[in-house]
């Protein structure tokens, strides 16, 4: 059944691709915070704002006072980010962006009116330094908007060299882990693992012949496994598909995707063609064709075919070599084949035609 395998994994490829390449993706997205992370978070009042690389780095430490807002970022009439002026070390000062959904914009906020009050002496030293918290993120540059509101809040213009360089232009993103959220991570995360569960799932499932169940469970239930494995193999390797199907006196064997569909000839019982209209925004864009393959358990099976008279053949040369075989579809004759009872629908030829034939078998009674 190697050959089988083979043209499982075949079919699978499209799947295994399409959930690697989600793994591969969410992997490049978090790179970035996965190297951050490894680094370590460096304490922001040990950097050297003047010399250092601070695009990209991720740093935490005690948000030691709050200058005030100098953005506000809305959709319609909500607010969804504030952009404030902090301290940055070494007699620097630089942004930093915090989402209102955040659960630390309540604390910025809080230390923001508390360092507001006491600029006006309406607050003690030690009321800022109770306000005060650890804050944790990813230090960017200024986008030209932020720019150019931080800019217009200190006076920059008016600025000499010297004090201009004391205003960097840069922001701490709270939360931010490189270039990504730190809850948003879980979920690239979860996106990664689950895409590579699927990758590997799929990729056992055509190697390991899970996509063979129907043959594997036909050969352990007969007499004689070993027997019947042997007459299976036979079929397989001297049969040739004929558009997409294969079958002879005893065994009928087709792909339907990765799945691999089997039955015994003595038990098939209906034969018929589907067609499915392929339609966008109400116009016909194609259609897709299909032989459905009835049995006597009540199993149906859709074998895909690339037109419609490769159906047509396939259902005038099975109603040629099964006369058994009730050929095309009526309503009526689905509604019998589904019942538990499926009687009346075989005796509209199968049991007719099996009882002849028992009759006709010179060895039937002895």
């Amino acid at each position: 059944m190697n050959e089988l395998k083979k043209k499982s994994l075949k079919k699978s490829l499209g799947g295994i691709i399409a959930a690697a390449f989600v793994f591969i993706a969410m992997m490049l997205v978090m790179l970035p915070s996965i190297s951050s992370m490894t680094r370590g978070a460096k304490d922001l009042w040990e950097i050297d704002y003047a010399t250092e690389d601070l695009d990209g780095l991720y740093v935490k430490g005690i948000l030691a006072f709050n200058y005030g807002a100098y953005c506000e970022e809305t959709e319609g009439s909500e607010r969804v980010a504030m952009e404030y002026i902090i301290d940055a070390g070494d007699y620097h000062f630089m942004g930093m962006r915090v989402r209102v959904t955040q659960s630390e914009y309540k604390q910025i906020e809080a230390l923001d009116k508390i360092c507001t009050d006491y600029s006006n002496d309406y607050a003690s030293e030690d009321d800022v330094i109770a306000a005060q918290f650890e804050i944790s993120g990813t230090i960017h540059a200024m986008p030209d908007d932020s720019l150019r509101y931080y800019h217009n809040a200190v006076d920059y213009d008016l600025m000499t060299d010297a004090e201009k360089a004391q205003f960097l232009p840069y922001y701490l993103e709270v939360g931010k882990i490189g270039d990504n959220m730190a809850s948003g991570l879980w979920v690239f995360a979860a996106i990664a693992a689950i895409s590579l569960f699927i990758a590997v799932f799929i990729l056992a499932k055509a190697l390991g012949g899970s996509y063979q169940k129907s043959i594997t469970k036909y050969i352990a239930a007969s007499p004689n496994p070993e027997m019947t494995k042997q007459r299976i193999e036979t079929f397989l390797s001297s049969n040739e598909y004929v558009n997409g199907l294969k079958y002879n006196s005893q065994f009928i064997t087709a792909q339907s995707g990765a799945q691999t569909i089997f039955g015994e000839t003595s038990k098939l019982v209906w034969a018929y063609a589907y067609t499915v209209t392929h339609k966008r925004n109400f116009i016909t864009t194609g259609h897709s064709y299909y032989l459905v393959l009835g049995f006597l358990d009540g199993t149906k099976y859709q074998v895909l075919m690339k037109n419609e008279a490769q159906v047509q053949d396939h259902l005038k040369n099975l109603a040629e070599t099964f006369p058994y075989l009730v050929v095309g579809y009526k309503d009526e004759l689905d509604r019998m084949f589904k019942q538990k009872d499926r009687k009346p629908f075989l005796d509209l030829k199968y049991n007719p035609y099996m009882d002849q034939q028992a009759q006709n078998d010179p060895f039937a009674n002895i």
